[in-house]
């Protein structure tokens, strides 16, 4: 899939980090490597060396190894060296590192310069682990910010047609003095730095003249099918697709619902994940929802409507 450049609101897509979710399960049992590189904390840079995995290991079973190989994205966000260098795979060694990737993001030769990328895959390996390495010996000092592993979720419906995207600076305050002088106290008006760079941005450094401020989305879904707004069943198959009959079949793409695969996944948006407003456009923020509470109301027979406000989160 090729994207275009643009800042509107669309079908959204929900990039859902797996390690954070099984993180807040406590199924995580140990790292090789550095562990801060899946915090989801871009700004907090890594040095990596070339072909040394950074592994995250997660309790043993086949309830865990057929939802880790339902993963289908991989990013790496702040690094300073170019997207191909990157790799992950299902092991705890050296092997299954030749997957077929498909770049997704960003655009056009922007992929191949220092900054981020996602690409979509099919998961390769077995292990109940994730392990993603750099390969190249010519780069000197290469940094990671994050690795992100997990599988999107696509919004059947477009948003309605009243959304609002909000801009705000939360972080500055302005305290007028008795003598009615204004006075402006700055804690932060952007994001951190993702290295050298601006969030979201490939090739340049723009550290003084790229985005500011804090942005958010508010936006609804009318008329939301019943399959895929709630799962089937509450309790068994709630994200797994256990009913084909054969072991590890996984999600099945055409059940996937708003509870069991994006709030469930994201304990209703308290753990952060990435934010596409629009699954044609290459536009991202790294987001939690501003409530832990969603409502769908029925509209009409096993039809809903809903609304999400999208914070971007540091």
């Amino acid at each position: 899939m090729s994207l275009s450049a643009g800042t509107s609101v669309g079908k959204p897509r929900i990039f859902i980090d797996y390690v954070s979710y099984l993180r807040s399960q406590g199924a995580i049992t140990g790292y090789t490597g550095s562990p801060d590189l899946w915090d989801m904390n871009p700004a907090k840079v890594t040095p990596v060396t070339n072909a040394t995995n950074h592994i995250v290991i997660f309790d043993d079973g086949d309830e865990l190894s057929n939802f880790l190989g339902t993963a289908n994205y991989f990013a790496v966000l702040g690094h300073n060296s170019e997207g191909g260098h990157y790799r992950v795979a299902r092991t705890t060694n050296q092997e299954y590192f030749n997957y077929s990737q498909s770049e997704y993001a960003p655009i056009g030769a922007a992929y191949d310069k220092p900054g981020y990328k996602i690409d979509t895959f099919t998961v390769e390996g077995s292990d109940n682990a994730y392990a993603a390495r750099f390969t190249n010996a010519t780069i000197s000092n290469p940094l990671v910010g994050s690795f992100s592993v997990g599988r999107y979720f696509d919004f059947n419906n477009a948003v309605d047609l009243d959304v609002s995207y909000s801009l705000s600076h939360d972080g500055i305050k302005t305290k007028r003095t008795i003598g009615g002088r204004d006075i402006t106290n700055i804690n932060y008006h952007s994001q951190p730095l993702w290295g050298d760079r601006k969030p979201w941005t490939s090739g340049e450094t723009y550290k003084y003249t790229g985005a500011n401020g804090r942005r958010s989305w508010k936006v609804s879904f009318s008329y939301i099918d019943h399959d895929n707004a709630l799962p089937i069943n509450m309790n068994e198959d709630f994200m797994l697709d256990t009913d084909l009959g054969t072991s590890g079949s996984g999600i099945a793409h055409g059940t996937e619902n708003i509870v069991s695969h994006f709030l469930s996944l994201t304990l209703n948006g308290s753990l952060k994940f990435i934010f596409q407003p629009d699954v044609n456009l290459d536009q991202f923020a790294i987001c939690r929802l501003s409530k832990p509470q969603t409502t769908f109301k029925q509209v009409a027979h096993k039809t809903y409507n809903a609304s999400f406000t999208f914070v971007e989160t540091y």
